[in-house]
């Protein structure tokens, strides 16, 4: 299950918030897609989530994917651990 689909996506979601649904539910891991703000608090209360990281390219068959009209190729996951 994903946290999106527990909090969803139409609200401003806190860093708290993330952190007491990731304990309640017992989640080992969370893949982030958030301000660096909400990310850095979500570390200082202790987790330590995993981001995608991206470079944007020009070549629409070098993409992984597109968002807003600009495209992306995905290179790896990092867990991050400081900000």
């Amino acid at each position: 299950m994903m946290l999106e689909q527990i909090i969803g996506r139409d609200a401003y979601i806190s860093a708290e918030k993330i952190v007491d649904t990731m304990r309640r539910k017992k989640f080992d891991e969370i893949i982030m897609v958030a301000p660096l703000s909400v990310m850095d608090k979500v570390i200082e209360l202790g987790v330590r989530p995993i981001k995608a990281d991206v470079v944007e390219v020009k070549d629409l068959q070098e993409a992984t994917f597109t968002y807003n009209g600009r495209h992306y190729k995905f290179l790896k996951f990092v867990r991050v651990v400081k900000l």
